[in-house]
């Protein structure tokens, strides 16, 4: 990340201090192996900030292990699998997800 602050490409500091009412916060990741980044996301400030958390590649098919505080989680277990947190303050109907994903 110096190297590319240091370069001519603008890059602004998007982390996000506190979670919010006044907007929703989605952070999108491709985790390439929840079983391997599970810490590196926890310590994450903008993930844990975030209102929905949406990681590709989880390659975990027993999320129990993965859950984060104050947060559902449904998943989908294909090959390499797909994983949505959502901020459990959030109703329900106000999220439509796919019926291939399972509440954990």
């Amino acid at each position: 990340m110096e190297r590319l602050k240091s370069k001519s490409l603008k890059i602004e500091d998007t982390t996000i201090q506190k979670p919010s009412s006044e907007y929703l916060c989605v952070s999108y990741l491709n985790i390439r192996s929840l079983r391997k980044h599970y810490e590196d996301l926890m310590s994450d400030q903008t993930v844990q900030n975030s209102h929905i958390i949406c990681l590709l590649e989880t390659k975990v098919t027993d999320y129990a292990m993965f859950l984060i505080k104050e947060m559902n989680c449904q998943s989908v277990n294909t090959k390499h699998g797909l994983t949505i947190y959502y901020n459990s303050l959030l109703h329900a109907e106000q999220i439509h997800l796919s019926g291939r994903l399972s509440p954990i």
